[in-house]
């Protein structure tokens, strides 16, 4: 363990790797130390990705969690369709409850809290105790 920290701190102050290049695992493009960031520099040659590439996997990630809630968005909105052809009181409040969840999400940020899941609050860890501590 301590030779691998001594190494660790040895290539953490060798400066040649500020020359050093490196191919790209997704552009396959050779760059050089300064196009990647530690974490991916550190990963070691076949692994890491350039900055670039980096973001634009990102990126595509949050268009395609975009994509999917819009989706979700209006498939909730078909099912308020259908539960209100449907005249049946229950279905509609469960539908129209979903999508003022997803709406509100969709402006807020923040996912709805569910409840009626383990009780009212703390109480459901210590049932037997009587709500006055562990015993």
């Amino acid at each position: 363990e301590e030779s691998e920290r001594a190494a660790a701190a040895a290539r953490r102050t060798d400066q040649s790797a500020m020359n050093e290049t490196r191919k790209c695992s997704i552009c396959q493009a050779q760059k050089e130390f300064c196009h990647y960031n530690r974490n991916q520099w550190n990963k070691g040659e076949g692994k890491s990705k350039c900055r670039l590439c980096v973001e634009k996997a990102l990126a595509d990630e949050s268009s395609k969690q975009a994509q999917s809630k819009e989706q979700k968005l209006k498939d909730t909105r078909a099912k308020v369709d259908i539960a209100k052809a449907s005249n049946d009181k229950a279905t509609i409040l469960a539908a129209e409850s979903e999508l003022a969840a997803l709406e509100a999400e969709l402006v807020t940020g923040l996912k709805p809290v569910r409840m009626n899941r383990g009780g009212r609050g703390r109480t459901g860890r210590f049932r037997n105790s009587g709500g006055r501590g562990r015993k």
